[in-house]
């Protein structure tokens, strides 16, 4: 039985809700997700409205740092060393997926 929630899918990785960690109106706008190899991402909602995400893939250190309250969600996600920017679809199929270099600090918690 597969109850992985399937929330992006980035050069052809599908990557899977692990814990959502922040909710804003019902809606999660900060939470984790592994990918069908182990690797983990964090996933920060920077739009509400029109669904759009930054998604970091971050280490075991620096998530069990988060969780632990070592690290802050802003260290957290600028420590990630692969970013992207995901603008949500109807569809995962048909959303805007596109690796970028660096993240506007503005649009972090």
């Amino acid at each position: 039985m597969n109850d992985k929630i399937l929330c992006f899918k980035i050069d052809g990785n599908n990557l899977y809700l692990e814990i959502s960690l922040i909710y804003f109106n019902e809606i999660p706008i900060f939470f984790l997700c592994r990918d069908d190899n182990g690797a983990m991402y964090a996933v920060q909602c920077i739009d509400t409205e029109d669904l759009n995400y930054y998604v970091v893939r971050v280490s075991e250190k620096n998530t069990l740092e988060l969780l632990n309250d070592t690290l802050t969600i802003r260290e957290f996600i600028i420590s990630s060393y692969e970013k992207w920017e995901i603008q949500s679809r109807e569809n995962i199929e048909d959303d805007i997926v596109k690796q970028i270099q660096t993240i506007n600090e503005e649009d972090l918690v």
